[in-house]
């Protein structure tokens, strides 16, 4: 008998930025290769999706690193 495991989410450093509003994002990696993400703060209202999932190669191609610019 085969028990399975729940995945595991470990949280990102740093602040990302979302690439089409700008907007600043927290993340964390799932043990599965998804990254979840959220708006950070997380605000009362918010236009469009304030959380998700998505694979990590979304996320990468959809966000970037706060102050990324600045080091290049």
């Amino acid at each position: 008998m085969t028990t399975a495991t729940e995945p595991t989410l470990t949280m990102r450093e740093g602040i990302y930025v979302r690439k089409r509003d700008g907007m600043r994002v927290k993340a964390g990696d799932w043990s599965d290769g998804s990254v979840s993400w959220m708006l950070h703060p997380l605000p009362v209202i918010a236009m469009g999706k304030a959380v998700s999932t998505c694979s990590l190669k979304t996320f990468e191609r959809n966000h970037t690193v706060l102050g990324a610019e600045a080091t290049h």
